[in-house]
């Protein structure tokens, strides 16, 4: 009698315990998909720069609205891939740059495209903290427009320049199971993120400059444009 309740005490036991794996496994099955579609969106600032400094953009003006596309792959449980695809636009306008009574108007357009190599850290079943590191390519198209009395200058050039990111994020979960529900099993998240890039363009304003210096006989330096900057991005994320 004695054994058979031992072996009972047993079985149930080892059947409450398998049975509890098992249900954290499937509370935390949102953790083994393997690929990942992320929508972004959120503003860009640019980062310090010397042809900001000399044409006095400001920074509030020449923040943009940035949109990002990417897609992550995991190597393993902690280590992933991205690859983001990413544009913004910005432009400020500024009065007595120079000269008493001129004016300068920048736009630029930028299109980037950036890898990062990802380590991801769940601190539960629901919210991961990640943070990574990657090259860039930006493609730049940049108007630049001075103006000072009958003289009107019109630059339009584009420019191709690679840099270095940084970032920071977490991710909650808030559907970890949508197949409960009658959905397709893809698990959605939401992201918050902040990115550093320096992606430098040398001598950004040459061609300005040289006509300037041309005609009021002056000797401006040339200055650098760091297209990358600040970004802080808000999205949702597919799992599959």
């Amino acid at each position: 009698m004695f054994l058979r309740k031992l072996v009972l005490f047993t079985l149930g036991f080892l059947f409450t315990f398998i049975s509890s794996i098992y249900s954290a496994e499937i509370e935390s099955i949102h953790f083994l998909k393997n690929n990942a579609l992320s929508f972004k969106i959120g503003p860009h600032l640019y980062g310090h720069s010397a042809y900001k400094d000399f044409w006095k953009f400001w920074d509030e003006y020449l923040m943009g609205l940035t949109g990002e596309l990417a897609y992550e792959r995991e190597i393993s449980q902690k280590i992933a891939i991205e690859l983001s695809l990413g544009y913004f636009r910005s432009s400020d306008i500024r009065n007595n740059v120079l000269f008493p009574g001129d004016s300068s108007d920048l736009t630029t357009k930028n299109l980037y495209l950036s890898p990062t190599a990802k380590c991801n850290l769940p601190l539960s079943k629901s919210f991961v903290f990640y943070a990574g590191i990657g090259p860039d390519y930006y493609l730049t198209r940049k108007y630049h427009f001075y103006k000072f009395s009958a003289i009107h200058y019109e630059i339009i050039e584009t420019f191709n320049t690679f840099g270095l990111h940084g970032l920071i994020g977490i991710e909650y979960y808030f559907f970890k199971q949508p197949v409960k529900h009658g959905f397709y099993d893809l698990p959605v998240s939401l992201i918050l993120e902040y990115k550093y890039t320096s992606a430098n363009i040398d001598d950004a304003d040459k061609i300005l400059l040289d006509r300037i210096n041309a005609f009021f006989f002056t000797t401006h330096s040339y200055n650098d444009l760091n297209v990358g900057g600040h970004l802080i991005l808000l999205g949702i994320k597919y799992h599959f």
